[in-house]
């Protein structure tokens, strides 16, 4: 009770006095006006955190606060507890602060706001004291920044004196969140090493030039990896606007970046057209498994994305996932003169995905995949809606886009040299695994014989067994046969919805002399016959290979 007591006496003179508007507004932070009781608790202590104002920052807006600010962050990181620097509102002028390992910088009163002007604004602001080349704000690992803005030049400038804005440097578990990052002559973020780190509600606004991105993610101190970026949106770069692993540098590359409602935007809405893409908006280079959750990408088809897999010697190029989201070409002006080639262009990588993505106010194909890229899937469920003719939506320049699979490496049974666009989903059956519909049934692809004859899988005693989908099959004749009789039937495992097309392929010349064809038995299977009459022994070996939309339970 004593204690309770003392801390409370402690308080009531500590608010009566007033004695420091960050405290109070820390005090605001971790209560509200009916739970004030809750800053009793020793976190709410000066203890923990130190006020830039009362060290002799002014946050006018006229004086360099950088010896005061960074004092403060060099106390806060060498005390026996690391504590947290809390910066009052105002505008204060830096030429360039280190946030060491585990400091939290945070900035209190009035929150952050693309639209907010010099009167109404009542936030932390920090700006330029001159214009050095070096990052306005390093941040070191398990460092972070919270609720502030970040301007590359002043209020009353006319451009950028600032050529980069946040530096993340060695950055384990650094975090940045409710950060506004604007008017950099350069990248407005560049991480340079990131690794198991949460951001959060980021905003770079008019940042980069036109060959640097307004926010760069590369790997120059360490690999950058497993990392969220939760609703970072960036607006109105001078070209790309976010760089991933990309060039053909040592440090180009990352892995393991999810985002989730990433917002890039690349409009004439400020009427000022050189804020337009010449290029891509989004560049992905190096690296494996980058995931876009629900993204918005808007601008210039020049393209608006990329993935450019550069770099030769790193396992898995590629691995890049856009999942839902929408990437646009609306408001592009109508006499924007800029070539516009497509959405999204693959030059190199592999492992593309597009799923529930909507293409929108096509005027170019939505998705072209160079001739050296590999594997690329865009499903039935993405959405493409064009505003002027165009001859596809999606263009693929590979020389071979599918081909069966062949365990065997027998003569291949089907390969598609021309683009393949399927309007709903084909299921292959497994052959070796019991059917999940019924866990007890040991049921799979099966042959029939008809009098006379021998059906059996090709290849060694009992060859490789078929599937639903392809295989490999040799019918023996033990007695001779008319034209058009039965030779031989295979089952599905999986009945097709619908009768589905089989494809027969001869693998020697005696194949190919029987004339074979096909009856399709509804969507059960299909019945191999001969369109001459076959002689005793005959031997025939065939691949057969089936197309068709399933699927059903297995037959009883």
């Amino acid at each position: 009770m004593q204690n309770l007591s003392r801390r409370t006496t402690d308080r009531r003179r500590f608010l009566a006095a007033g004695a420091s508007a960050g405290a109070l507004g820390l005090a605001a932070a971790f209560s509200s006006p009916d739970t004030a009781s809750a800053v009793e608790i020793d976190t709410a202590s000066p203890e923990h955190w130190i006020n830039v104002r009362e060290r002799g920052a002014l946050g006018d807006g006229r004086t360099d606060d950088t010896a005061v600010i960074q004092q403060a962050i060099d106390d806060a990181a060498d005390a026996r507890e690391r504590k947290a620097v809390i910066m009052p509102p105002g505008r204060y002028l830096i030429t360039s602060l280190d946030v060491r390992e585990q400091v939290r910088l945070i900035g209190i009163g009035s929150s952050g706001y693309q639209f907010a002007s010099l009167a109404r604004f009542d936030g932390v602001q920090f700006e330029p004291f001159d214009a050095s080349l070096a990052a306005m704000i390093r941040l070191r690992a398990g460092a972070s920044l919270e609720s502030l803005t970040v301007r590359g030049q002043r209020w009353n400038e006319d451009r950028p004196s600032r050529t980069l804005g946040i530096e993340v440097v060695g950055g384990f578990e650094s975090r940045i969140g409710l950060v506004h990052v604007l008017n950099f002559a350069g990248p407005g973020i560049r991480i340079r090493q990131l690794n198991n780190a949460r951001w959060h509600d980021v905003y770079v606004d008019a940042c980069g030039t036109e060959t640097e991105a307004a926010m760069t993610i590369d790997s120059a101190d360490g690999t950058t990896n497993f990392n969220v970026f939760d609703q970072l949106t960036i607006q109105h770069s001078k070209n790309a606007a976010l760089d991933i692993g990309w060039g053909g540098g040592d440090s180009n590359f990352a892995t393991n970046l999810t985002f989730l409602g990433l917002h890039l935007e690349s409009t004439a809405d400020q009427k000022n057209q050189d804020t337009l893409n010449a290029g891509p908006l989004l560049r992905i280079g190096n690296g494996t498994q980058f995931t876009f959750l629900s993204a918005y990408v808007l601008g210039l088809a020049s393209p608006l994305i990329e993935h450019d897999h550069s770099r030769s010697g790193l396992s898995r190029p590629g691995a890049v996932q856009f999942i839902g989201g929408e990437i646009t070409q609306r408001g592009t002006p109508d006499d924007f003169k800029t070539p516009q080639s497509t959405l999204v262009k693959l030059t190199r990588g592999t492992d593309f995905v597009a799923s529930g993505t909507r293409f929108d106010d096509l005027r170019v194909p939505a998705v072209t995949i160079g001739e050296a890229y590999g594997a690329a899937m865009l499903d039935w469920t993405n959405r493409y809606r064009s505003i002027e003719s165009i001859p596809s939506a999606v263009v693929d320049l590979r020389a071979h886009r599918v081909r069966a699979y062949n365990p065997l490496d027998m003569p291949m049974p089907a390969v598609f040299g021309e683009q393949v666009v399927l309007k709903s989903q084909i299921l292959a059956s497994e052959t070796g695994v019991r059917d999940p519909s019924d866990a007890g049934s040991r049921r799979w692809t099966a042959l029939t014989r008809y009098g006379g004859t021998t059906v059996t899988w090709a290849g060694a005693s009992g060859g490789a067994q078929g599937n639903d989908i392809a295989g490999y099959i040799t019918i023996v004749l033990g007695t001779g046969k008319a034209a058009s009789s039965p030779l031989g039937s295979v089952t599905f495992k999986r009945e097709f919805a619908n009768p589905p097309v089989v494809v027969l392929a001869p693998t020697n010349r005696e194949t190919a002399d029987a004339r074979l064809f096909v009856s399709v038995d509804d969507g059960s299977g299909f019945t191999v016959r001969a369109a001459v009459d076959l002689e005793k022994s005959a031997s025939l070996t065939l691949a057969y290979h089936v197309i068709g939309i399933g699927n059903g339970a297995p037959p009883a």
